[in-house]
């Protein structure tokens, strides 16, 4: 098997995927991503992620979009663990069901044959370049503004004040009085 091809099972919708310009924030061996050419995002529709994610369509462990991947930045580092974007050049939209294995792991690597037999032909997609991304690429975390006009969410204060200060989001206690 090549490696060529990267499963990453995912809470993030398709539009802050396409806004931070690739899906995030993975804990990868750099060596390991060399020969990965494409990423498929799953959906991960745990509640937990509710808050921080807002609401996803696609059935849990869905395949929703696959990216030709351009690049791996580093973006964050916790618990003395890497985390990377990995940037996408180009996405194309999916839908294939039930295609995330349950794996223990968030991430799997695998090879382009074995995205065909489970129904995604990487040569026959509709591939759409991705967007102009920020020149500042944004923490891992960090909610695109068209949805800040509602506010903040609980989730998204501490993220953003963890940043600020340099503490853990644990370490950050909001009280709402009124």
């Amino acid at each position: 098997m090549s490696n060529n091809a990267l499963i990453v099972f995912t809470a993030k919708t398709v539009e802050t995927i396409l806004y931070h310009g690739g899906t995030q924030s993975w804990v990868l061996s750099p060596t390991s991503m060399r020969d990965v050419r494409y990423v498929v995002c799953t959906r991960n529709s745990d509640r937990a992620y509710d808050e921080e994610c807002g609401p996803r369509t696609e059935a849990h462990g869905e395949a929703f979009l696959v990216g030709k991947v351009s690049g791996l930045l580093k973006v964050d580092e916790r618990n003395g663990r890497k985390r990377y974007l990995v940037q996408i050049s180009e996405y194309a939209l999916v839908s294939e069901k039930d295609f995330w294995t349950h794996d223990r792991n968030p991430t799997r690597y695998t090879d382009t044959s074995a995205l065909h037999e489970r129904g995604i032909d990487v040569d026959s997609l509709d591939w759409r370049p991705m967007p102009e991304v920020e020149e500042d690429i944004p923490m891992p975390d960090a909610t695109p503004p068209a949805t800040m006009r509602d506010g903040l969410t609980i989730a998204e204060a501490k993220h953003g004040l963890s940043v600020k200060f340099g503490v853990p989001e644990e370490a950050i206690l909001i009280t709402i009085n009124g």
